[in-house]
């Protein structure tokens, strides 16, 4: 049986649906004319790397602007991408997850790690995101996902073409195109940022190059990313299991909840999957704040948010609880008490502060948007089931996820999941002026003609959260 599966997985990679993507994108008759709108999903995409990228002379034309991108926390493609497109929910925050109706954690391993490299083979048999439904181009064949870490920069080369080959398919047909790159993302943990600003540069180019080579339309393109990239580096001996450390602080790491006693024992079930600067993690609920509190007594963890009741937060730091607040649904605002200060918030203005105006206070913070960042993650707005408790990790700290037999290396380039202002994404558009930050979650809001588009290839979008658009000016 094992044979047999390896067998499949081998001849699938082999696959490539070339033909397909040729199919898919020839130009048929059509006398579409007018503006054209592009969007491109830039994994992984940092600030900073935009910032090297028109250094070195891409996005130079005046009308390009850009915005600081704040995406949830944590920062993972799943489970942000699904917030940013109100596509159908994500089942958790990665491929593994607990499931308490089975009380038990689910893709767990190599099977879940190997569903971020396995592509949607038919209709009836799939291993994508829903999310990556809402992408006209989203990959440059069967075995993309294999091929982008084997060898990223054949991958790009292989992606850009297809990209715009694709893109061309439809010009005179449609006024609107949704497109997905994830070699970015895939550079950012194993390249270096010169690396990742060479390939926007290259994406740049192929945009400009376009859009002088087809000049009987308007094009405008909008680039966006789930999140960003810190860039720090983690020594093999900060990228931790937390299997092993939870024990060091009287937390018992288990892989479910059923037939313990809260009162006994303090336990929870901590979701170890990738290598990221987050932890997920579920406990009883009595054991919300003790679990919270003990664990944010490790050296690795910056901070641990949780829920204490069914509109109340905690934050704990340093073996305390240093905030406490409480959303107010009715009036779109929030109480808080505790060290605000610690995340840069002035205790002065948060006692009823409406959410618009905390997120304007924060946008700049260490911690920008903490507070919605927290609620809605902690909630069901796009993850059918929510952590419990969410670990935020110290700068140069990490999870180590999975490990295949060898080791663990040292991983010299960036990481992202950490709720501090290293892990948000950023936006560029030239389709319209943008504000200086954004909320991720008002992206649509932003630019309904790509809600529209959306909705023309069939998808059912998620309300989102109320507040979503709070942020908008």
């Amino acid at each position: 049986m094992k044979t047999a599966a390896l067998l499949a997985a081998v001849l699938l990679a082999g696959c490539d649906w070339t033909e397909a993507a040729f199919l898919n994108s020839l130009p048929t008759a059509g006398n579409k004319s007018g503006d054209f709108y592009v969007y491109l999903g830039v994994d992984g995409l940092s600030p900073r790397t935009v910032r090297e990228a028109m250094a070195q002379g891409a996005f130079q034309r005046p009308d390009w602007k850009v915005a600081k991108f704040i995406t949830m926390f944590p920062g993972t493609s799943d489970a942000s991408w699904t917030r940013i497109l109100h596509t159908a929910k994500t089942e958790g925050y990665e491929f593994e997850y607990y499931d308490p109706t089975t009380d038990s954690v689910i893709n767990s391993g190599l099977l879940g790690v190997g569903r971020h490299l396995m592509p949607t083979v038919s209709e009836s048999l799939s291993f994508d995101a829903a999310y990556l439904a809402a992408f006209d181009y989203r990959s440059n064949g069967y075995a993309h996902g294999l091929e982008a870490y084997r060898d990223p920069w054949v991958s790009i080369g292989d992606s850009l073409d297809d990209l715009f080959f694709t893109l061309e398919g439809r010009i005179g047909t449609e006024d609107a195109f949704t497109g997905y790159m994830l070699e970015s993302d895939v550079l950012g943990h194993t390249a270096t940022p010169a690396d990742c600003a060479q390939l926007l540069g290259m994406l740049a180019s192929r945009i400009e190059q376009f859009r002088a080579s087809h000049e009987s339309r308007n094009f405008h393109f909008t680039l966006l990313s789930d999140h960003g990239m810190d860039f720090t580096g983690i020594p093999p001996e900060r990228l931790l299991d937390l299997n092993d450390e939870l024990p060091k602080v009287g937390v018992v790491p288990v892989r479910s909840l059923g037939g313990r006693d809260p009162k006994q024992e303090v336990y929870a079930v901590p979701i170890v999957h990738t290598r990221v600067t987050y932890l997920a993690m579920h406990t009883h609920p009595d054991l919300i704040a003790e679990v919270g509190l003990r664990t944010s007594r490790l050296e690795s963890v910056d901070f641990v948010a949780g829920r204490l009741g069914p509109t109340r937060y905690g934050l704990w730091s340093g073996g305390k609880l240093a905030v406490s607040f409480e959303y107010l649904p009715e009036s779109s605002s929030y109480l808080a008490d505790g060290d605000l200060a610690r995340f840069g918030i002035d205790p002065r203005l948060v006692q009823g502060v409406s959410d618009q105006d905390l997120f304007n206070l924060t946008k700049d913070a260490k911690y920008p948007d903490l507070f919605y960042r927290v609620r809605t993650s902690l909630s069901d707005t796009s993850v059918e089931y929510p952590a419990d408790l969410l670990v935020s990790f110290r700068t140069g700290w990490g999870s180590v996820g999975f490990r295949l037999p060898g080791g663990v290396g040292e991983f010299s380039g960036g990481s992202h999941g950490s709720a501090d202002d290293l892990a948000y994404g950023v936006l560029i558009s030239d389709e319209r002026d943008l504000p200086d930050a954004v909320r991720a979650d008002s992206f649509l809001s932003l630019f309904p003609r790509a809600a529209e588009h959306l909705r023309g290839r069939g998808l059912d979008l998620l309300e989102g959260d109320p507040d979503a658009a709070r942020s908008l000016p």
